[in-house]
């Protein structure tokens, strides 16, 4: 048969994107049995994640300890890190299936944080195969305070700096500060902020004024 313009239909174009819309779905959805062999663990599932964050101090070490009250009061003052800043640094969660390999990492990575003095990932299997982990850390006291003083024929006050690298428990880095040299003041902060909208990215935000003029800095970091 001929071609003849008249009997070719062209589909809108809503019709061409529903199309191919509908097309890669069906060429990226996965067949049957791939998703048979993704459900298959042959070490046994994880049930159960269960996390426990210790304080700084232990409390039953704080029992009859000289200045007790003092040593209760920093351990209050300290941001404990969030569980939920915990579970998103794992590698698995519940439902996933159980690998050593995973676990040993997570704790691996748990541990290089600097507000994170000790941390340990372990599996406890059950009669049915399955596990429960248990992911064990205790904090480490995260904010540093600086003082610049002179002594030079007297007390001179020339700034201060106050570092906290776990704001707020979440694993934030901020950082103000204030210098005063000659008649000129320097004054700023800086926030680091990892894993944005639960991303491997870090976003950096830092403000302030010094002699040169004000200056706002957006940056973003990728490991």
């Amino acid at each position: 048969m001929p071609f003849s313009p008249a009997m070719t239909r062209v589909p809108s174009l809503p019709r061409m994107l529903i199309s191919l819309v509908l097309l890669a779905g069906g060429m990226l959805a996965p067949s049957p049995g791939a998703g048979q062999a993704a459900e298959m663990c042959p070490e046994g599932r994880i049930q159960k994640v269960r996390i426990e964050n210790g304080p700084i101090l232990d409390p039953a070490s704080l029992q009859g300890r000289p200045f007790e009250w003092g040593w209760r009061m920093v351990d209050r003052l300290h941001f404990q890190t969030r569980e939920a800043f915990i579970r998103s640094d794992l590698l698995f969660q519940e439902g996933t299936c159980y690998h050593p390999a995973l676990l040993a990492d997570s704790e691996r990575a748990l541990r290089g944080y600097r507000f994170i003095a000790s941390a340990s990932v372990r599996g406890i299997q059950d009669q049915s195969g399955d596990w429960t982990v248990d992911v064990t850390t205790r904090d480490e006291w995260s904010t540093q305070l600086n003082l610049d003083v002179s002594l030079d024929g007297r007390f001179l006050f020339q700034g201060f700096s106050v570092n906290e690298i776990n704001l707020l428990g979440k694993g934030i880095t901020s950082t103000l500060f204030y210098s005063r040299v000659d008649q000129s003041r320097n004054r700023g902060m800086r926030l680091r902020f990892p894993r944005v909208l639960d991303t491997h990215l870090d976003g950096i935000i830092a403000a302030g004024k010094t002699r040169t003029g004000k200056f706002l800095t957006l940056e973003g970091s990728y490991p």
